[in-house]
């Protein structure tokens, strides 16, 4: 005997399963690309950040070096000048300006006649080698000095520094003034 199964009548099929996944994988897609394009941008973010920090620990580290060689008396063999990077202010408020004011750039700097810093550098990171400026300020007078009842005329410089990253993206002028009482 032959059996014969009818099945129920086939209903139309529309497609919305279809349309519906479509619609999802779109979305999904969608914030994927977002989720990407953000990642790309915080990785940027991080990287400027991490160039500034290294900036600014170069010329922290150079303005550390400047002050222990300043109360070391290592400064004697600078002319204040305008040579290897050293200036008296009163010579250069004469012509205008310090060279503390043309930090705004690594050209505008170097043309001033700051020197190439020569000295310890950060270890085991890439940066470039900073600019420094020092600067002969005005004598200052300190009154109160513990054991003494008179003036005393302390020796004052302004150390300027312009350093860069891990790249030339990234640029920090730090400044320090240390100033040191003579010896009697």
């Amino acid at each position: 005997m032959i059996r014969r199964h009818t099945s129920a009548p086939l209903h139309r099929q529309r497609g919305a399963a279809l349309f519906v996944s479509l619609i999802l994988l779109l979305v999904l897609t969608l914030i994927g690309v977002t989720a990407a394009q953000m990642q790309t941008v915080e990785e940027s973010m991080a990287l400027n950040d991490d160039n500034h920090q290294l900036a600014l620990q170069s010329g922290e580290a150079v303005l550390r070096d400047s002050e222990a060689q300043f109360l070391n008396g290592d400064y004697a063999v600078y002319a204040f000048d305008g040579s290897s990077g050293a200036w008296t202010l009163a010579l250069e408020a004469s012509a205008g300006s310090s060279a503390a004011d043309q930090t705004m750039n690594s050209a505008a700097f170097s043309t001033v006649g700051a020197a190439t810093y020569q000295g310890p550098t950060l270890g085991g990171v890439h940066v470039g080698s900073p600019y420094v400026a020092i600067e002969n300020l005005p004598a200052v007078s300190v009154d109160g000095i513990p054991g003494n009842g008179y003036p005393v005329a302390m020796t004052t410089v302004r150390t300027t520094t312009l350093a860069s990253g891990g790249d030339t993206t990234s640029n920090v002028v730090t400044q320090s003034i240390a100033y040191q009482a003579p010896q009697n």
